[in-house]
């Protein structure tokens, strides 16, 4: 059911289109001034009888399929559909401001291998052997929230598990990522 205000702007719009239709067809063909009209004829009386059984008993509003005359968007639609297909969207690759993130991750990366990797190549080695991390910590896997950045770890001195709320939900619910990380770091990973 309608809320009322929908339901009279509804019934508004209808008797506005009924009007617009009407008036359409009377100026198709013109009819003559109300002293100028005749008592119905026969066949006239037929024509209203039809008309009437055209109306919904309901509303008394016409069907939507006996309208006899169409809206002008609904007659010719192709040069819409030719707007829709020649629409083109800009990419990443046509912007004009040049922008490109992966560009600057790449290049974020080439600066840490460069700087960071090379600096610290032997702790770097001893990580690819294995890693022993003294914590765990299960964090929030929001990109504003960054665990190494605010415990100032450098890696390999924590195994970290991020997943949405930082949540270690009970093993009573079944296994989930982070019951099955933390089994792998007791079972699997060696503290120092």
């Amino acid at each position: 059911m309608l809320p009322w205000s929908l339901r009279s702007a509804a019934r508004r719009l209808a008797a506005a289109t009924r009007a617009a239709a009407s008036a359409a067809v009377a100026a198709r063909s013109p009819s003559p001034a109300p002293w100028q009209e005749r008592p119905p004829a026969v066949e006239d009386r037929e024509e209203h009888q039809q008309r009437a059984a055209v109306w919904d008993d309901d509303h008394r509003r016409p069907r939507r399929s006996d309208f006899s005359c169409a809206t002008k968007a609904s007659e010719d639609h192709s040069g819409l559909t030719r707007q829709l297909l020649d629409f083109q969207h800009d990419t990443v690759d046509e912007t004009d401001g040049g922008y490109d993130p992966f560009s600057q991750l790449k290049e974020r990366f080439t600066d840490f291998k460069q700087r960071n990797y090379v600096e610290n190549f032997t702790n770097y080695q001893k990580l690819a052997e294995q890693q022993t991390p003294e914590f765990m910590v299960v964090a929030c896997a929001d990109s504003r929230v960054c665990p190494t950045s605010i415990l100032g770890l450098q890696p390999g001195d924590a195994f970290t598990v991020r997943n949405v709320a930082n949540l270690v939900p009970p093993y009573e619910h079944g296994a989930s990522e982070t019951t099955a990380a933390l089994e792998f770091a007791v079972n699997s990973l060696q503290g120092a």
